[in-house]
């Protein structure tokens, strides 16, 4: 038997955090979840930061996952 492991993959951004989970049986991927977290462009740095977090923390504690994968910022 196979175990398997829930997998949440970030894409972050200031104004827009791409999320999406999928659950890895072997080498079965099964979708599961994906969203876009948002903060409006005219507020403040810090106060997007505290959005985001508190997103995200609700996220992690929504979908419980295994492992939490974050795609490098390219600029």
């Amino acid at each position: 038997m196979v175990d398997s492991k829930k997998i949440l993959g970030i894409d972050p951004g200031l104004g827009r955090t791409g999320w999406g989970v999928i659950e890895a049986r072997g080498l079965d991927l099964t979708p599961i979840a994906f969203g876009c977290l948002t903060t409006p462009a005219n507020t403040p740095l810090g106060a997007r930061l505290l959005e985001l977090e508190g997103d995200i923390v609700a996220l992690l504690e929504r979908q419980q996952p295994d492992v939490v994968a974050i795609e490098q910022l390219l600029f």
